[in-house]
């Protein structure tokens, strides 16, 4: 287990800003959530998340991102794929779970860092763009 997946997990957001890789938060791991990002998603750490994408934005980004994030899964909203039951698949990409999701701000956000592949296809050949069109996003 990593690290950055234990601080993300657990809401450790000052050692998160400390840790010097903390941009390395998508890369995935053989953990149960797959990667940190997903780890603080999963368990609803809000600093831990405020953290990671301060690193991967580097205030590249608008500010906005942020309270996007937050509205997006801290003002009462329940995620029906992504909580403690949540299991990385890797059979599909990030993006393709992010999408799926219709979790916008953090898409926008490791979009903007080249790090990731807008076509990967997953194990169905769905790419995230079809993943978010199947769920209305």
């Amino acid at each position: 287990m990593s690290l950055l997946y234990v601080l993300g997990e657990h809401n450790l957001s000052s050692l998160i800003r400390a840790h010097p890789s903390a941009v390395s938060c998508p890369e995935v791991g053989k953990e149960r959530y797959g990667l940190p990002l997903f780890a603080t998603l999963a368990t609803r750490s809000k600093e831990a998340l405020e953290a990671f994408a301060d690193a991967l934005s580097n205030d590249q980004l608008p500010r906005s991102y942020l309270n996007e994030i937050q509205a997006h899964h801290y003002e009462g909203r329940e995620d029906q794929n992504l909580g403690r039951n949540f299991q990385f698949s890797n059979r599909r990409s990030i993006l393709s779970h992010l999408a799926e999701l219709g979790n916008v701000a953090i898409v926008k956000i490791l979009l903007s860092t080249g790090r990731v592949d807008v076509n990967a296809k997953d194990f169905r050949g769905w790419t995230p763009l079809s993943r978010a069109a199947e769920k209305g996003h």
